[in-house]
């Protein structure tokens, strides 16, 4: 028996369609367009040629909501012209050591400028009347001598290396604080329990697109029968009406 013929086309195309979803989310939530005004607090490409700094740290983000656990993983993305397109940046996805360069210009000078203000910002954004911020920590293993990686208990790998982070909880709003996801849950799909990233990102994010040029417009095709059609129609509707500030209801 012959094998499935094959072709090639010149179209972009991407697995990742439903990023559309999520970049709507993090325009219409304020938070990009702040980001942009706080643009002048990120670390600065030291040449013409670098890459801006928000689109760095935009595509750290999509690295991680596609799963990557590591900043070689980005470069599997650096091809994909669909999510460059949907997400305008002026290159494509970064490399691991454009990401290195990057975090290494942060120190606690910087760290106090940008973050307690971008802190203040998302919180403005949520509706609630009162905030309870619960503190859980994590056992992230690491392979390697990572700075700040310690020894001690961890209970997947015994003996071996770990980080071990914070995580700040809204209790009212049974999100992670800082959390893009946590909103598209709550807001877009309507979930009160926590579906994980990997569900989230099967359901809405993995879907096979292109794009179309039509003249000056460009069209981003996404591949869904009829019934995951309906669902995506649903949450592209709800989406396209977010508006902060956000209504947390915690009933």
């Amino acid at each position: 028996m012959n094998g499935l013929p094959y072709d090639f086309t010149n179209k972009k195309v991407s697995p990742w369609g439903g990023l559309r979803l999520i970049e709507e989310t993090y325009r219409r939530s304020g938070l990009k367009q702040y980001l942009e005004e706080e643009c002048q607090n990120l670390p600065a490409a030291g040449s013409n040629r670098g890459y801006i700094s928000l689109d760095l740290a935009d595509g750290f983000m999509v690295s991680t909501i596609l799963g990557a656990t590591r900043l070689a993983h980005s470069g599997t993305l650096r091809h994909d012209e669909v999510i460059r397109c949907i997400f305008g940046w002026n290159k494509g996805m970064d490399s691991q050591s454009t990401f290195s360069r990057f975090f290494r210009k942060f120190d606690q000078e910087r760290n106090d400028k940008l973050f307690p203000v971008i802190n203040w910002f998302w919180f403005s954004q949520l509706k609630l009347d009162k905030m309870t911020i619960d503190l859980d920590s994590n056992v992230i293993t690491r392979h390697g001598s990572q700075d700040g990686v310690a020894h001690g208990y961890n209970p997947k790998r015994h003996r071996r290396g770990f980080h071990h982070p914070l995580i700040a909880l809204v209790a009212e709003a049974e999100m992670v604080a800082h959390n893009l996801i946590s909103l598209f849950r709550l807001q877009v799909l309507n979930q009160k329990h926590n579906s994980v990233l990997s569900t989230i990102r099967f359901q809405c994010i993995a879907i096979g697109s292109y794009q179309v040029k039509t003249g000056l417009k460009t069209t981003l095709r996404l591949s869904a029968k009829q019934k995951r059609r309906q669902f995506l129609e649903g949450l592209f509707s709800k989406v396209s009406n977010l508006s902060p500030p956000f209504q947390i209801s915690n009933a």
